[in-house]
């Protein structure tokens, strides 16, 4: 039976999300042992407040990774450090991708995407698992002016594996693409903080990235309204892919871990409890979003959390939706006909992710 985070991988989780906003917004799970957003309001509270943070107090790297180069890695990432250190490395990141043109990463998501095309003729699991793991780290070097191999997604996927790992192999095979990437990088900046949160930038886009752009292809497959827009008006394929982010998001929950006695929604939180936070819910809330479960890529002023809000907003939202829009564009233009998308069959992941799977 599932239970708040293990239903990101039903085939339609978003009825159960529904019945907590409506009976449960914010309540403690006694068999979860932690607290759970799920309504907008409550969402917002727990991602606003500075006393939840991103780490359980006393663990600011994971216990499996310290000592090991994935855990100085770990270590390292603004979005796994909270206080004056995370604001002065997402200022850090933030001056890096000011110098980047997005068409370089348009330019990378494109080629990419194109050279997969014309290796797999069919639109079949194949191509899309492909272009779901390799588009969204070709188009982060393209964007960064770094070298698009064909070793550079197994690489970030390897780290990304290794960050959740505990076991001793996947830890080291982590570590040793975390060294690879380091040297990578190191050919364009010098300083460890920077180069740890460029190789961030292409970590956080590998799940959630392949996940939005299994989403779009999806929402593609099921309306052929949609695919005859985006075929027609490249300037819609960015507020589809915005409103399969809302519908349908790729990150489904996240975690705050409490520092010092709180009170959300008249509920008093002790320090060292957790919050899971119930992303995918909140976005259907009807008080976010009127009509939530109708798919409405015209939705005006939509509000979604899949991104995250406050100080751990994710930097990245424009380049997943660019990534995502490109590599959906490219694929129905390659593959026009209604009967060339397949359905997803199921939906894979770590518990938090949505990443649809296709024969």
């Amino acid at each position: 039976m599932s239970n708040a985070l293990t239903m990101a991988n039903l085939d339609d989780p978003y009825p159960a999300y529904a019945q907590r906003v409506a009976v449960a917004p914010f309540a403690r799970d006694e068999e979860l042992g932690m607290w759970v957003a799920a309504s907008a309001a409550a969402v917002r509270a727990v991602l606003a407040d500075e006393r939840l943070q991103v780490r359980p107090m006393g663990e600011p790297i994971p216990a499996p990774l310290i000592g090991t180069p994935l855990g100085a890695l770990f270590g390292r990432l603004a979005r796994m450090n909270d206080g004056p250190r995370h604001r002065v490395l997402r200022g850090r990141l933030a001056e890096v991708l000011r110098w980047c043109d997005d068409d370089r990463l348009v330019h990378g998501a494109t080629t990419r995407t194109d050279a997969l095309l014309a290796a797999h003729p069919a639109c079949d699991g194949t191509l899309l698992t492909r272009l779901a793991t390799e588009v969204p780290a070709a188009a982060v070097a393209g964007l960064l002016g770094l070298e698009a191999d064909p070793e550079l997604a197994g690489d970030v996927g390897a780290v990304v594996r290794g960050f959740t790992a505990n076991d001793a192999r996947a830890i080291a095979c982590g570590s040793a693409a975390a060294q690879r990437l380091d040297a990578r990088v190191r050919s364009r900046w010098r300083e460890e903080n920077v180069v740890a949160n460029v190789i961030g930038m292409f970590t956080q886009t590998y799940d959630a990235t392949a996940g939005l752009i299994g989403a779009s292809v999806a929402a593609l497959a099921n309306d052929a309204a949609l695919r005859a827009l985006v075929a027609t008006d490249p300037a819609s394929a960015q507020r589809v892919v915005r409103e399969v982010a809302r519908w349908d998001p790729p990150v489904q929950h996240t975690r705050r871990f409490v520092v010092r006695d709180i009170e959300i929604a008249g509920r008093a939180l002790r320090a060292g409890e957790t919050v899971l936070v119930l992303l995918a819910a909140a976005n259907r809330d009807p008080s976010a979003n009127p009509d939530p479960d109708r798919f409405d890529h015209a939705r005006a002023e939509p509000v979604s959390f899949t991104f995250g809000t406050g100080e751990h907003a994710c930097m990245g939202e424009r380049l997943a939706v660019a990534i995502a829009a490109t590599a959906m564009r490219r694929l129905l233009h390659a593959h026009a006909e209604p009967t060339a998308f397949p359905r997803p069959m199921a939906y894979r992941g770590a518990p938090n992710l949505r990443i649809p799977m296709f024969a």
